[in-house]
């Protein structure tokens, strides 16, 4: 039992120290990663900031192509008789006491 025993320890102080080996290789190549990156960002120029998507490029379009204000996803929004995107009408919604 005691020679099992001893065996099975030496196999485990082996794998242990290749553990061991194999985390600070990987340290090692994160550490310079890191290193390499800091100094690929210190090179590079930063880009000005947007604050929105970019423009468009003017491809010639005429003023009468352009749609006018209250065209487009709300036509027919405060019409009578047609009911606005959503769904909302005067009636009360179920379960609010009535």
């Amino acid at each position: 039992n005691k020679a099992g025993d001893l065996e099975r320890k030496a196999y485990r102080d082996g794998q242990n120290k290749q553990i061991e080996d194999s985390l600070k290789e990987l340290q090692k190549g994160l550490q310079d990663c890191r290193e390499k990156l800091a100094r690929l960002e210190a090179v590079q120029p930063q880009p000005p900031a947007r604050v929105g998507p970019p423009e468009p490029a003017n491809r010639g379009i005429a003023p009468a192509d352009v749609k006018g204000v209250g065209e487009g996803s709300n036509a027919g929004a405060g019409k009578p008789g047609v009911t606005p995107p959503g769904g909302s009408s005067s009636k009360a919604a179920p379960g609010d006491g009535n």
